[in-house]
């Protein structure tokens, strides 16, 4: 079960309504002391219906959650997700297939364990059957199910009780921003005033703050309005369900995060702002309308512009051929630099390829793409991708006024660390003395599992996450700082690296001078930037690389005013409307920042001068950003230093779970590493086309002027494959 809130619904429901005692559910929210009483009654026979989330089963063994009770049924419920249309939003679902197969043969982690034989049934109201986009044969091919139709349930997508009210205005003004949001607060008054709950969907979370704030200023009567999305704290988006479910709020204004699994009787309309993805998504959503009511209402407002947005989701979520390629030359370094096929990091050790809010999604996806491909080509495992336990190693400094208290009650968990060293940095300008930074205390890497299972039973997983990295989890008068481990390796030496560096900060430097002398701040292309860093650093370099180059100067979004505060981040990227293809992307220079990258980066390379035993390495320990937040100079100029191969470097810690993977033919992953050919993603390219062709059908279903009826035929035919027409 993907959603927290599904599953308290459920497991509400069913015991409410239907009397049945035996259920639970086991997630994050609940203590330590909370998941073992229900593990406990799990296993001793209380309840026999356990709804997880995909990411607590892939944690651990099965055995540990049923003891020697046997496994009657498996359910995936939402299991569209486990499809290439859900990589974006879940990637833990994309486990599941090697997971339940392994569980079946009892080889998960543990050699000789029981076999499990159990059906599996898989439930989604979200997917189409045949066709160019089957999502059934990807469901069945991603999970290693055996299906005939004798077990195939095909329900009716037809809902005749919702009729579709797609209004084309014309646009009065200038900006189709401007009129998209006069039309939506005009709907919401509209509902307010006939007493009408309704859901408003937007693409993004900025559209509902524009919404929100333009009818507090024109229409401050209207209340009753409620918010809901990803980045609220769950106790905002509790009440704000509880409030719309009741109906002491009419309307409820978010994005897609609300509307999975929601099962509210008495909505009367939907409304979209723009539509947020296919034409299932838009299904999808609609169908949150007269659940248990005679009628509902499908509404929208829209604009031949409007389907841009549902493109610029997909491009600001979406991975790219160039970031898998360079997946395979990271893999490809850390085995040649190990000798090991098996292999443990943090999802930041790829940090530099994508941005900080996503990393772990990203680089798990990426992994499962590169997966996916090369069994496709090689028609066996090159690499095996498996997701590892809720922590990954942390790393801490213990003041030296506390660490023999700290030691005296959490020693047993704690593991001094040796390779911590002060670092030199020097003078910002010349003449400047340097500076000697030592850390406050000693390093230790700390078992955090271990300390939550013993220690703190009565705290949430997910309180107990937040109050480590705060500082805030353990009781002494000085605060234990958590780090994340940076390890820069010199293979070729310090000095060489160093020069190299000096002249790339240089050209890199020339060509945003360049830029930003031609430009003004006005829009760039990648073409423009890779051809004055060709000139500027006078040494041919792959197109991939220049664009990672560009791309660790960039911040991502719709509204770009907000610069980030890192002093590296000052390019503005966006997608044009049209497309969302890597040579239609914006790009403008924002603010002062870009003066001073080749002085910033020359100073940082001094600061990562070796300081291990061996002379060939730098070790340092720094702090872990806040969620969401950019790492630090050192980062990035360990991830320069990688990208061109001046030397390689490793994230160890952080806030994301680890991830395995297992190399199993180094040789091919070495060769594709070394290849000049330019590489291409088979499953990537396939998500491509299904986004181009989402598009189309949107544009078309929005356009054109069709009876109710016409709509659901359409619809019907969608899901079913035909959708040539």
């Amino acid at each position: 079960c993907p959603l927290i809130a599904l599953m308290h619904d459920q497991v509400k429901e069913i015991q409410e309504d239907h009397g049945v005692g035996f259920a639970t559910y086991i997630n994050s929210e609940l203590t330590f002391e909370e998941r073992r009483n229900r593990i406990d009654g799990i296993i001793d026979g209380r309840y026999s219906l356990v709804y997880l989330s995909p990411e607590l089963l892939l944690s651990q063994e099965l055995s540990n959650i049923v003891g020697d009770r046997k496994i009657g049924l498996f359910v995936i419920d939402e299991a569209h997700l486990v499809t290439s249309w859900g990589r974006d939003f879940r990637v833990d679902y994309w486990f599941l297939g090697d997971y339940i197969n392994k569980v079946r043969r009892g080889t998960y982690r543990k050699r000789n364990t029981t076999e499990h034989r159990f059906p599996v049934l898989c439930l989604t109201a979200t997917a189409v059957y045949n066709g160019r986009d089957d999502v059934i044969g990807d469901l069945e091919s991603s999970l290693r199910l055996s299906c005939d139709s004798n077990h195939l349930y095909i329900g009716y997508v037809r809902r005749e009780n919702i009729e579709f009210k797609i209004r084309r205005p014309e646009c009065k003004g200038s900006s189709d921003k401007a009129e998209k949001t006069e039309f939506t607060a005009k709907a919401i008054g509209e509902f307010v005033s006939h007493n009408e709950k309704s859901i408003v969907y937007f693409p993004f979370v900025s559209q509902v703050d524009e919404v929100d704030n333009y009818l507090k200023s024109t229409t401050p009567e209207i209340k009753k309005v409620e918010r809901y999305n990803s980045g609220m704290h769950s106790l905002e988006k509790d009440g704000a369900y509880s409030r719309f479910r009741s109906s002491e709020s009419l309307i409820m204004m978010c994005t897609k995060a609300f509307g999975m699994g929601v099962n509210i009787p008495d909505v009367l309309n939907v409304y979209h702002y723009a539509p947020t993805g296919t034409l299932a998504d838009y299904v999808q959503e609609i169908g949150r309308a007269a659940r248990k009511l005679d009628k509902g209402y499908a509404i929208t407002d829209y604009l031949p512009s409007d389907m841009r947005y549902a493109r610029t989701l997909w491009g600001l979520s979406g991975l790219r051929h160039y970031q898998i390629h360079e997946i395979i030359r990271k893999l490809s370094s850390l085995y040649q630099a190990k000798r090991c096929r098996n292999m443990l990091f943090s999802p930041e050790t790829f940090s530099y390829l994508f941005d900080a809010k996503s990393v772990d999604q990203k680089v798990k996806s990426g992994l499962m793409v590169l997966s996916s491909d090369l069994l496709d080509k090689y028609h066996f495992n090159v690499i095996t991708v498996r997701a590892k336990n809720l922590f990954a190693a942390q790393f801490a400094v213990i003041p030296k006024e506390i660490e023999g208290a700290f030691l005296a009650r959490y020693g047993k968990y704690c593991k001094r660390m040796n390779d911590s060293k002060p670092r030199k940095i020097p003078g910002r300008y010349s003449g400047d003395s340097e500076e000697l930074i030592t850390l406050v205390g000693d390093v230790f890497d700390i078992q955090l599992a271990e300390i939550w299972e013993n220690e703190f039973e009565d705290v949430t997983f997910a309180q107990f996450k937040y109050k480590f990295f705060s500082g805030e989890l353990f009781d002494f008068q000085e605060k234990i700082s958590p780090k994340i481990k940076l390890v820069i390796s010199y293979d070729d030496g310090y000095n060489s690296a160093s020069e190299k560096m000096a002249r790339l900060a240089d050209a890199v430097q020339r060509t945003f001078n360049d830029i930003c002398r031609k430009y003004s701040g006005r829009d760039f292309s990648f073409p423009d930037f890779h051809s004055r860093f060709q000139e500027n650093y006078g040494e041919k370099t792959r197109t991939e690389y220049t664009r990672m180059l560009l791309d660790i100067f960039c911040y991502e979004g719709t509204d770009t005013y907000e610069i980030p505060s890192e002093q590296w981040k000052f390019i503005a990227k966006r997608w044009k409307a049209e497309q969302t293809k890597n040579a239609d992307v914006k790009y403008s220079i924002r603010g002062q920042k870009y003066s001073y990258i080749a002085r910033n980066l020359k100073r940082n390379m001094t600061r990562a001068i070796p300081n291990s035993a061996d002379e060939k390495r730098f070790v340092a320990y720094l702090n872990v950003p806040k969620k969401g937040e950019c790492y630090s100079y050192e980062q990035l100029t360990a991830s320069i230093l990688q990208l061109f191969g001046f030397a390689s470097y490793e994230l160890i810690g952080g806030r994301n779970p680890q991830v395995f993977v297992r190399i199993n033919d180094p040789l091919k992953l070495q060769r594709l590493a070394e290849s000049k050919r330019e590489y291409k993603n088979r499953v990537l390219s396939e998500i491509e086309n299904r986004h181009k062709r989402a598009v189309a059908i949107m544009n078309a279903f929005m356009r054109l002027e069709l009876s109710n009826d016409t709509r659901w035929n359409i619809i019907e035919q969608y899901f079913l494959g035909h959708d040539e027409d």
